[in-house]
């Protein structure tokens, strides 16, 4: 009778310790997600007027010191109207062009080598998918520099305003 007596208890007492532990682990579920929920909550929105910072004269600027060269493409009819990878509807008549690794948003002067012809792309999406180039031209922008198929260029990123003043003077 003894021992039937502390199986009891020691049944209870189990019993008890098994209704606890999905307790614990609720809390304990609840709390680690708790702090990832607020771990979120460091990120600060970009406030305006806060671009890139001056330096002397001369504003900073992304992809500031890139310069390449190497072959272009262009693409067009195939993808236009389609998104980019920033999001923004392929136009091929714009003055844009697809980098790996350029931040979008990042303008380019295109020269063409082989008769020195440029124009200034603003980088919106990613490419090209050919390992070989270094750049894909939208059709205006490679019918500008006279880019039929597969040229030869020098990239540079460049400011904003150089940007400007390279499309105004073609």
């Amino acid at each position: 009778m003894l021992t039937c007596t502390k199986n009891i208890l020691t049944r209870r007492v189990f019993a008890a310790k098994l209704a606890v532990a999905p307790r614990v682990f609720l809390t304990l579920a609840l709390a680690l997600g708790l702090a990832f929920s607020l771990s979120a909550c460091g990120y600060v929105p970009k406030r305006p007027g806060s671009g890139p910072a001056k330096t002397g004269s001369q504003q900073a600027f992304p992809g500031k010191g890139y310069h390449q060269q190497g072959e272009a493409s262009w693409y067009g009819k195939e993808l236009h109207g389609n998104r980019t990878a920033s999001g923004e509807r392929f136009n091929m008549n714009d003055m844009t062009a697809a980098h790996r690794t350029l931040p979008f948003g990042t303008w380019a002067r295109v020269r063409n080598v082989a008769n020195g012809r440029e124009v200034a792309v603003r980088i919106n999406d990613r490419g090209p998918v050919s390992k070989k180039r270094i750049i894909d031209l939208s059709r205006a922008a490679a019918r500008k520099i006279g880019i039929d198929g597969i040229g030869q260029v020098d990239v540079t990123a460049v400011p904003e305003a150089e940007a400007r003043k390279v499309l105004k003077s073609r």
